[in-house]
Order: structure tokens, then sequence, then C-alpha cells
């Protein structure tokens, strides 16, 4: 199996995609095994389609047939990509035709999220052959799951982690159409308390946007995540999270893979975790947690209660490999 070599398909802006796709490429040496990241994968498969032409367009079937010809060398190939993956406009035929097992690879199974269900469509969850996911939480009973692995992910800093705080500082996520009313609220909480405010706006690289993480003490969730990768970071770094709503990040929830989570007082998050109802509750919250802030507990329940959002579960992604080669 260390001769088995995998080939990673994603794209090459600094979005979640890629940040698993380099993860991923660590878990799988740690294996042991052979793996490339191809940061163009997923535009070859889209270009695969058909676009205007043009001596750009021709320069560019080129690249991608010898892109093509060199992935024929591969055993496995993995497309670290969003639910774009699942629509007409990715063309899997240049893969299918070099009968190699297709794997996706991102943040949850879509056959357990009625809403990606009554999206995308019929047959989409027929294209791959197995679904590697970072939780294993579903909104739903699933359809499908024979073939789900909740590998989690490699979360690797590009920031060193400080106990230190010059003060208590809170990051506000990019804004969100139709959230508006939840942020004033937050906003208006801040102002209260006298609590400096990071707001995220406009592109970041990973350095840099992990610099504004690991400034941060309280970090507000924006609107429903189906699995927050930055969630992750900022605990990572030492910061509480806040939400209005339980539901919103509700694959963080303490429950064991292939659970289906139910909006219930039972289903327990860490302590990591700030829920809030209104504004004079979210007041109160940030208060207890300014008042006893200390970084490295938060980042320490998380390497303890959920590790395999920082280094991955090796066995889950053995376990998917093995089964195709």
């Amino acid at each position: 199996m260390s001769e088995t070599r995998i080939a990673i398909l994603t794209r090459h802006q600094c979005r979640s995609q890629r940040f698993l796709a380099e993860g991923l490429s660590r878990m799988l040496r740690r294996l042991g095994m052979r793996c490339d990241v191809f940061l163009h994968g997923m535009r070859l498969l889209e270009s695969a389609t058909g676009s205007k032409p043009g001596p750009t367009t021709a320069v560019r079937a080129l690249i991608d047939r010898a892109t093509l010809a060199r992935l024929a060398a591969y055993d496995i190939f993995i497309l670290s990509d969003t639910m774009q993956a699942f629509r007409e406009a990715v063309d899997l035929e240049p893969l299918r035709r070099l009968s190699r097992p297709l794997l996706h690879y991102e943040v949850f199974f879509p056959g357990g999220s009625p809403y990606w269900m009554e999206r995308l469509p019929s047959g989409a969850l027929e294209r791959f052959d197995a679904y590697l996911v970072v939780s294993g939480v579903h909104g739903a009973p699933p359809v499908n799951a024979e073939n789900v692995f909740p590998i989690g992910l490699d979360l690797l800093p590009r920031q060193p982690f400080s106990s230190r705080r010059t003060q208590f500082t809170a990051l506000l996520d990019f804004a969100r159409p139709d959230h508006e009313e939840y942020r004033s609220v937050q906003q208006r909480v801040l102002r209260r308390l006298g609590i400096d405010t990071i707001t995220l706006e406009g592109e970041y690289s990973y350095e840099d946007i992990e610099k504004a993480y690991q400034q941060s003490c309280v970090a507000f969730v924006a609107c429903h995540e189906a699995f927050g990768l930055p969630i992750v970071q900022l605990q990572h770094y030492g910061s509480y999270i806040a939400s209005p709503e339980r539901a919103w990040v509700m694959r963080h929830a303490l429950l064991p893979p292939g659970a289906n989570y139910c909006e219930s007082p039972d289903v327990r998050f860490t302590e990591n975790f700030c829920f809030y109802q209104d504004e004079d509750e979210l007041a109160g919250r940030l208060e207890y947690l300014r008042a006893g802030f200390d970084p490295s507990t938060v980042r320490a329940r998380l390497l303890q209660q959920q590790p395999e959002f920082v280094e991955g579960n090796l066995a889950m992604l053995w376990e998917a490999l093995r089964r195709f080669v």
C-alpha cells in the first residue's frame, strides 16, 4: 500500500478546499503514502465542459492535456472541493476514463443535509466512490452513508500560539446578507461593554487571516455553518466561539461520528462555545468570559475533547483507502 500514489485535486484560492487538500496531503504522508496536490485540478475538470476559443484557451488546453497525462500515473483521485463538485460544470469523465477510485473530501456529507439534497442534481451522490469528511455529524438521517469516513482534518497553524493578549478583543466574521439584525445585536453589546473589535472584510491570505485569529478572544459566528474551519482555528489560537443559535455550529457538537444532530439541550458542546438568546444574556456571558479569560484553557479543551479536528483521524483515513487498493 505504501507504493499507492494519490492525486488530490483542488483550487488554488485561499479557501477551505485548498486548506483541506494541503492538510490531507500531510495526513497521507504520515501514513507513509505518496501524494501530490494539484492546485488547478478543479479548474482542469471545469474546462473540460468547454469554453470560448482563443489563444489563452488553446494554451490552457495544452497544459490541461499534459496534466491529465500526469494523472494517469496515480492510483486514487481525491477531489477536495465544495458542493460544486456534484454539479455538471465539473466533468469527472476525464478521471473516470482512467478507471481509478474517485473520492470526495469536504467538511460534511451532503447526504446528511436536507438542504443540499434538495438542491443537488439527481444522482449526485453516485458521482463518487467514497466520501471523506471532517465532521461525521449529520443534519438528518443520511442517504447512502455506508461509504462516509469522518477523517477530521490536519490543522497546521501559520502563526505561533501565545497565551498573552494585550486586551480582550472580539472578532466579527464577514457580514452575511439577511443576518444584519444578529450583527447589530453583537455590535451594540460590544460597544456597550467597550470591547475592541476586529471586523473581517475583503480578501486575506491564510497567514493574514490567522494573524486576526491570533488576536481574538471571542469570535462571533455570522450565520449557519456547515462546519467552520475558522471555528477550529480560532479555538486553537485560544478564542471562544459565540453564536445566537446552537444549530449554526451543530457539526461541532460532542456527538459520535454518524450521529444526527437534534435541537435539544441534551446535545453537548465544549465550554469553548458561548450561546446566547438576547442582548442582555450576551452582555452577561461576555463579561464572564472576559473576567476569567485564559486562551491556554480554550486551546486545551479543543485538543483534549476534539483532537480529530487538529491532527486528523489516521485510522479512519486508512480504513477508507484500504478499500481501494
